[in-house]
């Protein structure tokens, strides 16, 4: 029975810390992309209404441009404070 052996990984917490900076990376990402297609439509939106660049682009349709947020963002703006932070649910 000497060929069945258990094999574990040897585990290195300096894993976490990669995974936090991939994960912070892609959230920042993430919020460069949101504030890039805000940007587009605020853009968009004064082209199409100042003058003489909506002699141009008034006729266009506006851009619909739906930015990702949840419940518990909306209130954390709204109150200014984010106290429920529990990351093992």
């Amino acid at each position: 029975m000497k060929w069945v052996q258990e094999s574990n990984p040897e585990f290195d917490t300096s894993l976490y810390k990669d995974l936090m900076d991939s994960v912070e990376g892609l959230r920042a990402n993430f919020a460069t992309e949101q504030k890039l297609l805000f940007d587009i439509a605020r853009e968009h939106k004064n082209l199409r209404e100042q003058i003489p660049f909506s002699f141009i682009a008034g006729g266009r349709p506006e851009i619909d441009v739906n930015l990702v947020t949840s419940t518990r963002s909306k209130e954390a703006v709204d109150y200014g404070v984010d106290d429920d932070v529990n990351l093992f649910q």
